[in-house]
């Protein structure tokens, strides 16, 4: 089970993480098919399945955050479908505290900012660690 949570911040300027430096970096294969997202790992192939979907939006010291804590599910699938199309996907994190990531997501030809975390609850001290990383920009 894949059970990161994910925080994204929606009004929120990203030309402020120009000059971020990110600590590591690495790529992920996925491959879109009809029957679905599968991922590969360890030359294995897996299913991404979600479980339970959570997204809920919360306002947060004038920020506009969008929380993710859907549960995901990574099933051993052993072929892959003709039609489909694999996108290498790369991912690079700024650690800012011991449960806190700032991940910068490349896929195609876009990019997106998200703060990630292990807890598995939102609360006060997280997000002011958020804020205060932010206010540092």
């Amino acid at each position: 089970m894949i059970l990161i949570m994910k925080l994204y911040i929606q009004n929120l300027d990203i030309n402020l993480f120009k000059d971020i430096h990110f600590e590591k970096s690495y790529k992920k294969n996925y491959i879109y098919t009809k029957e679905g997202i599968l991922i590969e790992k360890k030359e294995k192939y897996f299913k991404l399945t979600m479980k339970e979907e959570k997204y809920y939006n919360l306002e947060y010291k004038s920020y506009d955050f969008l929380i993710d804590n859907s549960i995901y599910c990574e099933d051993l699938y052993s072929y892959i479908p003709y039609d489909n199309i694999c996108v290498e996907e790369y991912y690079h994190i700024n650690i800012i505290d011991y449960n806190l990531n700032l991940v910068k997501h490349n896929y195609l030809n876009q990019v997106s900012y998200y703060f990630e975390s292990n807890n598995k609850f939102i609360d006060d001290e997280l997000l002011d660690k958020i804020c205060s990383f932010l206010s540092k920009k």
